[in-house]
């Protein structure tokens, strides 16, 4: 990876629709691997000339199907904040950056015990049908400790 991506355009930083991130800390955990879907957590970035770090996630659609992620970390009060969604193609690898918005921010890599819930759901990739309703999964964020 080139350590650029795009920032959802979903998210509500600063208005802006589009800005690249920096990898901070590869970490490269699995979070999810099925026939259908793979996820891991790629790595920790930072928003170029800010402090502001996120998550990427490396997602790829294993499925014949349109894949619908919804992603909602942390909660409103605590260190980490942040959501997104994007759909992502049949056969597709994309790499998602969301960032913390939390307005008690700390590095990401500190924090204890972090929590996100994934929604994924699938449409048809020919007229965009639901094929399979909404899941909920709850993803474990910790991430280990670098190998020397």
């Amino acid at each position: 990876m080139t350590n650029k991506g795009t920032i959802p355009h979903t998210s509500t930083f600063n208005d802006l629709k589009e800005k690249k991130f920096e990898i901070t800390r590869e970490v490269n955990k699995t979070l999810i691997d099925t026939e259908k879907l793979h996820m891991s957590l790629y790595a920790v970035a930072q928003v170029p000339g800010t402090s502001q770090e996120g998550y990427v996630f490396e997602i790829v659609n294993k499925y014949s199907d349109v894949l619908y992620t919804e992603f909602w970390l942390g909660d409103i009060t605590g260190p980490l904040n942040a959501s997104g969604n994007t759909f992502v193609e049949p056969g597709e690898k994309f790499y998602f950056f969301i960032p913390n918005v939390s307005k008690t921010p700390g590095s990401l890599v500190g924090i204890s015990n972090p929590k996100a819930i994934l929604t994924t759901a699938y449409n048809s990739a020919k007229d965009g049908t639901v094929t399979e309703q909404k899941q909920k999964t709850e993803l474990d964020l910790n991430i280990p400790p670098k190998s020397e």
